[in-house]
């Protein structure tokens, strides 16, 4: 039921997709037609598309507006009733929708033109009223003689020949009359169409998402590639294709406008388009038709279109519209205006858009880094632990009673649970639960298996449990949930020295900003539930990253096929740097890691090095005719000498110095009675013995990540980046150390 829920999901996704894409693609490309479309007088009216701007007049009669009457040419009319739901909260209910129009006359300096509207035609007015009538609202918007508007509409000759404006026919236009501008309405439309696209992409983006968990391939770096060619890929042949269809569209209206201009003026005048007779009707003829020309031209030729001409059989436009190079008597008028993006809107959205993208970039990283860290780390038996960030798996068991935590709710022995009571308060929508109590509780176990155990700290741990319990008394609820005794644990966290025994290991909460996780699941379900938050993070940042490319062409106006296929390149950039910084985070914290241990190793070095002077002392009054102690004593306070810093070799050196001391120490101590005895000696043997255990357990963990460190080091791409940013190989610590019985100190 879940994999079908999830198969509609992506469909509807999918689908939702597409209509969007559509929907918005026609309406950065009705733009662009509009763009292409030179403002003209109606002296120089031709049949075909037409962009006018006048004042209107009153042709044959008027409507009124249903509730308050005004007299008008144009009127749209919306009655809402006020209701209420059950909660009590009040909404308008659409009760009535009209509109109705009649004739009327455009009216500029070179003449006027009756305009016809009709049905489809996208009004925008600023005439607006809204009177509310006991539960009833009114909203009338309307158009009045004597008002300046914009309008785009297809011009063509009536029964008797003269032309008029309607908006029905067929062409290369939007049917738009405002009280605006051209720019607004551009703009308007525009927007619409930029958020349409970003929303298809948003929503192909999240049908990547669910076909992921259908799968059950969580895999980011899989995810992001997949998005980067559907995403890019998607912009860049949308992109294309508008750019073809804008292109082929631009020159064939051109050919219409061309033919029809020659058509009207030799039916007029019996006279060829560009010949000598330069009336007013002709020069504004020719003129719209040179401004037409030279805005296809600037289309065409403008980059990467002009890759693309041979191709689509459109060279050789010069040739084709020889008046493209005409002079306009009055260039400014002719001037195409830019259509951009507010300040205020483009800002506001970049600047948040970018903002989301950061944070959830940061997100990303950093849940992606916690599912490198469980690649990266090799899973250990519970006894074959070295020291550092490890990772294990066993039974979850204790040691005695005393270590137990019993589940309120469960009554299960265990060593983690989180209880909570709530309430639930209010009714219907506005109901909530609110939390009474809230309570974590975890206690020390052992993680154990066939090999052995380790002693395990949860406290700070990421918890993962599949165990949970909800109880419902009225309007109370009880939940809790739990990791029991027995459960099989999977664990990544800190091996360090464990401060009870000296000798062994245990696992806690890492010093530095490494995961620590706790789960009675499996390791691969923990690694998806991390890779799944780090492909919604990163699919939010790509989406985001796009809008904010997408605004920022809005805000400089620029709303080219070119632009989108850059913007397609987005989601291709970031999977490059995603690759950059995975693998240079990779290789810093691998380099992190032994430079942690190193620094363990050397404050264990450093406390041997302060017992050098109390050495002395033991070994002038103890053993001043023992030679290896001696001898072993000189070489340290030698190659101690005044440095505060060991490398890997003076450490080496150092600890097999320390390493001969400590063996005839306890060798000649174990050998005489009397030494044995002796309090001092005997607490001597034990620090010696504590601290070279601790070494021996940290050489282990520092070989181990030392060698991860340089085999990455090594491989391709990471020896690139690498050699660039100057990582370098680090050296293996060789002191031959091995974990002792630490003495145990005689204070009878």
């Amino acid at each position: 039921m879940k994999v079908f829920f999830l198969i509609l999901m992506a469909l509807l996704l999918i689908g939702g997709g597409i209509l969007l894409q559509r929907f918005g693609f026609d309406a950065i490309r009705k733009t662009r037609e509009l763009a292409r479309l030179p403002e003209g007088k109606v002296i120089g009216v031709i049949p075909g598309e037409v962009h006018l701007r006048g004042t209107t007049k009153i042709f044959n009669a008027q409507v009124h507006t249903p509730y308050t009457h005004a007299p008008c040419l144009h009127y749209s009319y919306t009655l809402e009733e006020e209701t209420k739901d059950s909660d009590g909260d009040t909404s308008w209910k659409v009760r009535e929708r009209k509109s109705e129009s009649v004739p009327f006359l455009l009216n500029d300096e070179t003449g006027q033109i009756v305009i016809n509207p009709t049905d489809g035609i996208k009004w925008n007015l600023t005439r607006n009223q809204v009177n509310i009538d006991g539960k009833f609202r009114h909203t009338e918007t309307y158009l009045q003689g004597g008002e300046v508007i914009t309008l785009f509409g297809f011009a063509q000759a009536n029964e008797r020949g003269i032309l008029q404006v309607g908006f029905q026919e067929p062409g290369v236009y939007v049917p738009i009359i405002t009280t605006g501008t051209e720019v607004a309405e551009r703009v308007s439309i525009v927007f619409k169409g930029v958020m349409m696209v970003w929303g298809a992409l948003v929503c192909w983006s999240l049908a990547t998402v669910v076909f992921c968990g259908i799968l059950g391939a969580y895999r980011p770096m899989v995810y992001l590639v997949m998005l980067a060619v559907i995403l890019g890929g998607s912009l860049a042949y949308f992109g294309y294709t508008m750019m073809h269809r804008d292109a082929i569209a631009a020159v064939e209206r051109l050919k219409h406008q061309e033919e029809m201009a020659d058509l009207m003026v030799q039916k007029e005048d019996g006279l060829p388009l560009w010949g000598n007779t330069m009336s007013p009707r002709r020069v504004e003829i020719r003129s719209e038709l040179i401004a037409s020309a030279k805005r296809t031209r600037e289309t065409l030729y403008s980059f990467p279109e002009n890759l693309f001409l041979p191709m689509w059989g459109l060279s050789g436009f010069e040739k084709q519209f020889p008046c493209v190079d005409y002079p306009l008597d009055n260039e400014l008028r002719w001037k195409q205006k830019t259509a951009r993006f507010s300040f205020l809107l483009a800002g506001s959205i970049c600047a948040g858009a970018l903002l989301v993208a950061l944070i959830a970039a940061w997100f990303g990283f950093g849940q992606l880094r916690i599912r490198r860290f469980i690649d990266n780390v090799t899973t250990a038996k519970p006894a074959g632990i070295s020291y550092g960030l490890a990772e294990t798996v066993g039974v979850v068991s204790f040691a005695d009673d005393d270590q137990k935590l019993v589940g309120p709710l469960s009554g299960q022995t265990c060593c983690y649970y989180h209880y909570k009571v709530e309430e639930k308060k209010g009714s219907g929508k506005n109901s909530k639960w609110v939390t009474l109590q809230d309570d974590k509780e975890v206690k020390i176990f052992y993680c154990r298996d066939e090999s052995g155990q380790i002693r395990v700290d949860p406290q700070g741990a990421k918890i993962f449990t599949n165990h949970q319990l909800v109880s419902k008394d009225g309007d109370m609820r009880y939940t809790e949930n739990w990791v029991q005794e027995g459960d099989q644990a999977y664990i990544l966290g800190a091996a360090q020295v464990d401060p009870f025994t000296g000798s062994s290991l245990y696992i806690t909460k890492p010093d530095l900003k490494e995961p620590f996780i706790l789960a009675n699941l499996p390791e691969q379900t923990i690694k998806r539930y991390y890779a799944k938050d780090a492909i919604l993070w990163h699919n939010t940042s790509i989406n985001t990253l796009i809008l904010f490319a997408l605004m920022l062409f809005g805000f400089a106006g620029s709303f080219a096929p070119s632009n989108l296929l850059l913007a397609g390149l987005v989601p291709v950039a970031y999977l490059a740097l995603v690759m950059v910084v995975l693998v240079f985070n990779d290789l810093v914290d691998l380099r992190q890691r032994v430079r942690k241990a190193w620094a363990n190793i050397d404050v264990s070095l450093k406390k041997r090095a302060d017992l050098v002077p109390m050495l002395t002392q033991i070994a002038e009054a103890y053993f001043q005719h023992e030679s290896p102690v001696q001898e072993s004593l000189a070489q340290m306070r030698n190659l101690l000498g005044s440095q505060k810093q060991f490398s890997s070799a003076e450490a080496t050196q150092f600890a097999q110095a320390e390493h001969h001391f400590t063996t005839s120490f306890i060798a000649i101590r174990e050998a005489y009675p009397d030494l044995k005895a002796s309090e001092v000696l005997s607490q001597t043997a034990r620090t010696l013995t504590s601290l070279e255990n601790e070494i021996a357990l940290m050489r282990e963990g520092y070989n181990n990540s030392v060698e991860n460190y340089n085999t990455r080091c090594g491989k391709i791409p990471e020896i690139i980046y690498a050699k660039l940013f100057g990582f370098r190989q680090a050296d293996f610590f060789n002191a031959p150390f091995e974990i002792q019985q630490v003495p145990k100190v005689n204070l009878s």
